[in-house]
């Protein structure tokens, strides 16, 4: 295997040393940044730092992902992508990165972890349960910093179902009267799906944070669904999609936790910002899949740091049961590759769509027996992580 660092010396030391620790002498490193004979040869992984990030358009690499001294945050991630790199890495984090790719070729990457003092394995502490004991310590940035628990649901593509299962989510947990109950809309790719689907007139809506709302009430703001739940619709016009910032959705969802307990973001599938802060800022997410082909390709290659999709559980919906067997070995490259394990799949239930013509949320549609019996594997693994994460709830 060969393998570029393609950055000043300091750095380039620094991730050939960690190249070398864990793939040992089954990889060759090619270290420097200079052109001449970078330019002839084919690399497996490269990893180029984001002063010589331009690079990317003539070296030939397998994978390349971009060193940063800065916080990763979205328009960080968001260059990385556009200019065709795998993921965002912080230099003074790149050994964990690094790892995890020697782990994913088959090299020894470092020592397996060892007994804990209470005798049980870190692997059987994450089996507990996942996120409220995961592997990495997770950086401040990508905690929550909110009273409330926010709950992010995202797409492995369009048409997956994800904002009705965001939906669903919210009555499941509204109908136990246990916990205060939000849902906001972030989909700017898909104007006001929430309230669409709900069929909601709507006078506030995303946009007006945009505008510099500043309300004292919930009730002011987010519209109260008989169900049980407070909804923030969506932004009206697509048009407006680039003035939702990472500043808006910040506010939004401090606002909402001063009055709810859990906050559930709906989010678009698409890598942009609304969608990478609200995933960066959840304390746990779902991402929602069905079982085309198309749709675990495009998880295999989310440019996501481990950190946020160690938050994340897979939910496989519109399941054909009889079909599951084959997607097995999909769903375990997901889980090793990206750190997603998979929670659960919902089974296609005709009644759904006729649940939704007639403007009823399916899990609280009698006539939806399927449906609902699968969907509160979601909501029974929010409320364990309530207990878990958040007992004050």
């Amino acid at each position: 295997m060969l393998i570029l660092v393609f950055a000043d010396k300091t750095i380039s030391d620094a991730v050939s040393s960690a190249l070398a620790k864990h793939m040992g002498g089954k990889a060759e490193i090619a270290a420097g940044h200079c052109t001449g004979e970078i330019a002839e040869k084919e690399y497996d992984i490269a990893f180029i730092h984001e002063a010589y990030a331009s690079a990317i358009t003539w070296i030939k690499a397998g994978e390349a992902y971009m060193l940063t001294d800065r916080e990763i945050k979205p328009s960080v991630l968001l260059r990385a992508i556009d200019m065709g790199f795998r993921k965002a890495l912080r230099t003074d984090d790149a050994e964990t990165e690094i790892k995890a790719i020697a782990k994913r070729r088959g090299f020894d990457a470092g020592t397996e972890d060892k007994e804990s003092e209470t005798g049980k394995t870190a692997s059987n502490d994450e089996a507990t349960y996942r996120r409220g004991k995961s592997r990495h310590a997770f950086p401040e940035y990508y905690a929550s910093r909110y009273s409330a628990l926010v709950i992010t649901v995202f797409g492995a593509k369009g048409g997956t179902g994800k904002t009705s299962a965001a939906i669903n989510l919210a009555a499941s947990l509204a109908e136990k009267n246990i916990v205060r109950v939000g849902l906001v809309d972030f989909d700017t790719r898909n104007s006001s799906s929430v309230a669409n689907k709900l069929s909601m007139r709507y006078a506030k809506s995303v946009l007006d944070f945009i505008e510099s709302v500043d309300c004292g009430n919930i009730s002011d703001v987010m519209i109260y669904h008989p169900a049980g739940f407070y909804v923030l619709p969506g932004l009206p016009d697509e048009t407006e999609s680039r003035s939702v910032t990472a500043e808006v959705i910040d506010k939004i969802i401090r606002f909402a936790s001063l009055s709810l307990d859990v906050i559930i973001a709906d989010v678009s599938s698409m890598m942009e910002i609304p969608t990478l802060r609200a995933l960066e800022i959840c304390d746990a997410g779902y991402i929602v899949a069905d079982m085309s082909p198309d749709g675990f390709d495009r998880m295999l290659g989310l440019p996501l740091p481990d950190e946020i999709c160690m938050k994340l559980q897979l939910v496989i919906n519109k399941a054909d049961v009889r079909l599951l067997k084959n997607i097995d070995h999909v769903i375990k490259q997901v889980e090793e590759e990206k750190h997603i394990p998979f929670l659960c799949s919902i089974r296609y239930d005709p009644c759904e769509t006729a649940a939704w013509w007639h403007a009823n949320i399916p899990v609280l549609d009698g006539k939806c027996k399927a449906y609902r019996e699968d969907f509160k594997a979601v909501a029974d693994d929010v409320m364990r992580y309530i207990k878990v994460n958040h007992p004050r709830l």
